[in-house]
């Protein structure tokens, strides 16, 4: 059996007038690379030491290592490998020959066995997810999580992809999801992401009138606390910012049928609300040591590494329920909700909101997020409707980063 060889894609001719695949994937590709390349961003500029496979953070190199048997190099060779192959061609022919420097027969193999799977496994797999419920259209596709399948056509061994898109969204973030459950990862990357955010804010405010102040330890009676992650302040407002890495569960987006898992999260997210209400408490009553009281507008933000897309009534009002609730439980003024009204934003609407921030001041923007009907918006919203000329002049924080890391906007 002749083996099918992968090379690296040669230039189009310039003779052809067939349209190039490339531009149909464009959108898809867009999307999700957008998590991947946040991620290498926080971990890049958080500081955490990395090495030159793709500039990925050695935390997340070893972990990729341990669970998939590769380096973040050859994961990324491989992946894009597989993908362009299969841009224009239905299959590859068993044994799988890869003729790149530096990937070997065995990585192949690492590869194929973590993210392809067998046609009758598929099958069984597909059997058990199915639903005929209000779930019907938003099911978990096995493919997803398996996007290469291995079948037999005409007497050989083949290797497909039924939807190339998802080849691509399986070795991205797909394989974030993976790791970040493996012990010691979730807390350094937490760290990282609040790092990041500390980072962002500075560099979007550098030399404006808004100060950054990182997080300070505090004492109440004996037992020691953290303040907020970060507090932002000018002349006219102070934003109280909490980081949470923690992405809403793919389960939750879509099940109609049952709302338990969407409840849950909300849950959580409802719970690091009630968390700044707790510690600007705290610091209303002056035992902030790097930062007192006054009588200037306050306003805590949840950021997020992706958008929980936490707006309209139905999730607004669930959220509210659960953190008046928490409030009580905790015994704190539920008056410091109308007073201090909260957000809930991305980090990525959080980057464009501190670059507005800087152009005009932070209640002006802020306090257009809280006002009326648009606490019921997102923030991103809020900045397309009534900060368009703003927005405009919005610029990438990090570009030099995100030309170390290799990731194209």
């Amino acid at each position: 059996m002749t083996a099918t060889q992968v090379q690296a894609p040669a230039p189009p001719e310039k003779k052809s007038t067939e349209k190039p695949a490339a531009p149909r994937w464009r959108r898809a590709l867009r999307s999700t690379r957008r998590i991947t390349k946040l991620v290498l961003l926080i971990l890049v500029v958080a500081g955490i030491p990395y090495g030159v496979e793709l500039a990925i953070p050695r935390i997340a190199a070893a972990v990729v290592r341990q669970q998939l048997g590769l380096t973040t190099k050859e994961l990324y060779t491989l992946g894009y490998l597989f993908t362009g192959f299969y841009l224009d061609r239905f299959g590859l022919e068993h044994p799988v020959k890869v003729e790149v420097p530096g990937i070997t027969d065995q990585h192949v193999e690492r590869f194929t066995k973590h993210f392809a799977s067998e046609l009758n496994a598929l099958r069984t797999r597909i059997k058990e997810q199915q639903s005929y419920d209000q779930d019907f259209a938003y099911v978990m596709n096995p493919l997803m999580s398996t996007p290469l399948v291995w079948v037999t056509l005409r007497g050989k061994r083949t290797l497909i992809a039924p939807i190339p898109t998802y080849v691509i969204r399986r070795f991205t973030e797909g394989v974030y999801y993976e790791i970040c459950n493996v012990d010691g990862f979730s807390a350094a990357f937490g760290n990282s992401f609040q790092q990041y955010v500390g980072e962002a804010l500075t560099a979007a405010t550098t030399g404006t009138s808004i100060s950054i102040l990182g997080e300070q330890p505090y004492r109440v009676g004996k037992e020691l606390k953290a303040s907020v992650d970060w507090i932002a302040t000018d002349a006219t407002g102070t934003l109280f910012v909490e980081c949470k890495a923690k992405k809403v569960r793919f389960a939750a987006k879509i099940a109609l049928a049952d709302a338990a898992i969407l409840d849950e999260d909300l849950g959580k997210m409802a719970g690091f609300v009630v968390q700044v209400y707790k510690t600007l408490a705290d610091a209303k009553a002056g035992l902030y040591p790097h930062w007192k009281p006054n009588d200037r507008s306050i306003y805590p933000i949840i950021v997020t590494l992706e958008d929980w897309f936490v707006f309209g009534d139905r999730i607004c009002s669930a959220v509210n329920e659960r953190v008046k609730a928490g409030m009580e439980a905790a015994q704190l003024d539920p008056a410091m909700l109308d007073q201090h009204p909260f957000s809930i934003c991305s980090v990525e609407d959080l980057e464009h909101a501190a670059q507005i921030m800087a152009q005009r001041d932070i209640d002006t923007v802020i306090g257009r997020k809280v006002d009326g009907e648009r606490r019921l918006w997102t923030l991103g919203s809020v900045l397309r409707t009534d900060f368009p000329v703003e927005l405009k002049k919005v610029r990438k924080l990090f570009p030099e980063v995100e030309k170390e890391i290799g990731v194209k906007p």
